[in-house]
């Protein structure tokens, strides 16, 4: 049997009989239980069907989610620190309010903040255009003028020359879901 305590109170919030804690908390997604406060921390939920999941304020510290698929989920407060987003489907989670996803490893093995300081600058420019010109479209989230578009001047992600493709996608979810604030631009 396993339970799924609430983060605060320990207060048991779901009992489950599964073979795994994994298996258990996709079962609660596919029900549409609510998971917000539920502390998952150090869970392994490697390539879990996460998809819709209402995970506000919930606890996935050091959880494994390498490959698991978030998409459209609700992660608004969760902690994610030292959580392992590595292969992560982010598109349309909402992450935005998480708490110490800096030390979330994404795929591509760096840390949030590694990626914002070194990587971001770096492939906002890749295309040719200045920071300043990519920043002025920061608050457009379609391939009509969004950061990617207006950085390679294209209008899909198919269109972003193939060297820098992946990141181009990586960059569109970690942008939609929230993570990435407005590069400071020098006077």
């Amino acid at each position: 049997m396993i339970e799924i305590k609430h983060l605060w109170t320990g207060a048991v919030m779901f009992s489950v009989d599964s073979p795994s804690l994994k298996k258990a908390v996709e079962g609660l997604v596919l029900k549409r239980a609510d998971l917000r406060g539920a502390d998952l921390r150090d869970a392994n939920l490697r390539g879990a069907d996460l998809g819709g999941a209402d995970l506000r304020d919930a606890n996935l510290r050091g959880a494994n989610l390498r490959g698991a698929d978030l998409g459209g989920a609700d992660l608004r407060g969760a902690d994610l620190r030292d959580a392992n987003l590595r292969g992560a489907n982010l598109r349309d989670a909402d992450l935005r309010g998480a708490k110490n996803t800096a030390t979330a490893r994404l795929d591509t093995g760096e840390t949030l903040v590694e990626y914002i300081a070194e990587t971001m600058p770096a492939l906002l420019v890749a295309g040719g255009k200045t920071l300043a010109h990519v920043a002025s479209v920061w608050d457009c989230h379609t391939w009509d003028n969004c950061p990617m578009a207006v950085a390679f001047s294209c209008h899909a992600a198919e269109e972003v020359p193939r060297l820098y493709r992946p990141r181009a996608e990586q960059f569109v979810q970690l942008f939609d879901a929230g993570l990435l604030p407005k590069p400071e631009v020098p006077a």
